[in-house]
């Protein structure tokens, strides 16, 4: 066998290994997981617990969801420096699949969406309007997150079933916050420690945008619900979606005994 030879059938076995590569992986979709401290499925420059960016047509796998957008049907945003009695919205076609489940509808910028025991929620969407340009749609760039579905109605995420220690009359679930927000409702007395509780408001990444304290409005040495007020003070941050956050005080330290009641918020 000369030499010849020996080159052209070294040339065909790596173009073809070349094409089998591209063919069993190139196609994979983006995993992006929304786990603190998880690192499989992680793309290069990603940071755990972020949200990644991603454009219409992209599909990409959340916490073992895989989401397509596939079109904006609206984006009625006011432009940036520009007051406007109404901030607008923003609504995304997306295909959402999972083993053999799949289903095509909208997510509106803020609100969450249940499927296969996860909320996906659309929290920010770029780049801000500006007056007079239209945004195109290669330019969009959308972002995601997903957070286990703990199946309560009305009281938002939760890290157990809590609906029967606390309950939150205001900000509604979903509603819009501005500073200063009041936060009010009531909690049975095991809830409080010396007639308090932390309270924390987070962004759509999990930064804190304030934390605060909130006070019993009665005697809270009871096992009845007593109402409750806090005061938080904060600057808008940069995402739509938020969440509010009410932990039960725990002085003990023992996270047996932790809990807490998250309510999706949009700024």
């Amino acid at each position: 066998m000369n030499i010849k030879l020996i080159t052209i059938i070294l040339t065909i076995a790596v173009v073809g290994g070349a094409i089998f590569y591209a063919f069993k992986f190139g196609n994979r979709p983006i995993e992006i997981t929304n786990e603190p401290g998880s690192t499989s499925g992680k793309t290069s420059g990603e940071t755990p617990g972020k949200p990644k960016a991603i454009t219409i047509g992209e599909e990409v796998l959340i916490n073992g969801v895989k989401l397509t957008v596939r079109s904006v049907s609206e984006d009625s945003r006011c432009p940036k420096d520009v007051t406007c009695v109404w901030a607008g919205r923003v609504t995304v076609e997306v295909t959402l699949q999972k083993g053999g489940n799949k289903q095509t509808g909208p997510i509106t910028l803020g609100e969450a969406v249940p499927f296969e025991g996860q909320m996906i929620t659309l929290v920010q969407v770029d780049p801000e309007k500006n007056v007079g340009v239209d945004v195109k749609s290669g330019d969009y760039r959308f972002y995601f997150t997903a957070k286990a579905d703990s199946g309560s109605a009305g009281a938002g995420p939760q890290s157990d079933d809590v609906s029967n220690l606390i309950r939150v009359l205001s900000p509604k679930v979903a509603g819009v916050v501005t500073s200063p927000l009041i936060v009010a409702g009531e909690a049975r007395g095991n809830w409080f420690f010396e007639a308090s509780f932390p309270v924390e408001l987070r962004d759509a990444t999990g930064e804190l945008v304030a934390s605060g304290i909130a006070t019993a409005k009665g005697n809270w040495m009871t096992t009845d619900f007593v109402p409750f007020e806090a005061k938080l003070t904060f600057t808008k941050p940069s995402t739509i979606a938020g969440v509010l956050i009410l932990k039960k005080d725990n002085p003990s330290g023992d996270q047996a005994l932790d809990a807490s009641l998250e309510v999706p918020v949009k700024f």
